[in-house]
């Protein structure tokens, strides 16, 4: 499909580059539910998953 009709503002041409999000150490309250304490446990399981595939 041709581009030449499209305005470039519906291109998304003004929006400017975002910054990668970086991701903050959570502190631990000790009144976290269950279901909180096991995403926090998986998500922990995934980045160590990740650092030792990349070492």
């Amino acid at each position: 499909m041709s581009r030449r009709g499209i305005h470039p503002l519906l291109m998304g041409l003004d929006k400017t580059k975002r910054k990668p999000i970086e991701k903050k150490q959570v502190e631990l309250t000790g009144y976290e539910s269950a279901q909180r304490k096991r995403f926090l446990r998986s998500e922990a399981e995934t980045e160590e998953s990740e650092q030792s595939k990349v070492a």
